[in-house]
């Protein structure tokens, strides 16, 4: 009957993974996971910013074609309100998404801090080498997004364009006066004002929501933004 080696059996034992190497594992594919959602959300917030540049670009040149052809001066105007309509409308829909966006990539960056804080913690030699602090509080929601900026410039232009068109279609002239800049450029300062309070009030919101749970769920912001 052979005899059972107390030896082997420990250098056996000892192969198995404990509980610390089966959690460090698994952070570190759920910060893989979470880095590959992160980008994804980027790009997506980067596609919609580019299609609303590129249907900006497509009314500006239309309107520069239909300005060379035949039609009245009347028909012009009404179809340059109406374009600019649409266009502020489909750009404010577009800052939503793009304030939505802001707000998930920071989730994001959130947990990945959390991940990066328990390394960190748990091997403090590599604090010195760490580009970004590991704090769940860094970056704060309002960080500067040149995406957010586009479409609240470009909202800020077609709004103070319906004032210039409105008053040119009540005076039914194709030249702007001095009082239509003035409308455009309060116009615009006005509604890009707007939009940032509008901005910093839902960041707000975030850091308050943030700081009372510090348990965001990823899962349903993700699949929120996918589907708007």
């Amino acid at each position: 009957m052979a005899k059972s080696n107390p030896k082997a059996a420990n250098e056996i034992g000892t192969l198995q993974p404990t509980h610390t190497d089966i959690g460090v594992q698994f952070l570190l594919a759920e910060f893989n996971s979470i880095r590959s959602f992160k980008e994804q959300s980027v790009s997506i917030g980067d596609k919609r910013v580019d299609v609303f540049l590129t249907l900006s670009s497509a009314l500006i040149a239309g309107l520069g074609l239909f300005s060379q052809s035949k039609i009245t001066p009347q028909t012009f105007l009404i179809i340059a309100f109406c374009g600019s309509f649409g266009l502020l409308a489909i750009g404010l829909v577009t800052l939503y998404q793009v304030i939505d966006r802001d707000i998930l990539i920071v989730d994001y960056v959130h947990s990945i801090n959390r991940i990066r804080g328990y390394f960190a913690e748990h091997a403090p030699h590599i604090q010195p080498y760490l580009l970004m602090p590991a704090s769940v509080e860094f970056p704060k929601y309002n960080w500067k997004s040149s995406n957010r900026r586009i479409p609240m410039v470009i909202n800020g232009f077609s709004f103070g364009a319906l004032f210039v068109f409105s008053g040119l279609l009540i005076r039914s002239t194709m030249t702007p006066d001095f009082i239509s800049i003035a409308l455009f450029i309060t116009a615009f300062l006005f509604m890009y004002g707007l939009q940032e309070i509008y901005a910093g009030r839902i960041f707000k919101q975030a850091e308050i929501n943030a700081r009372e749970s510090r348990s965001v769920s990823m899962f349903e912001a993700h699949e929120r933004f996918r589907e708007s």
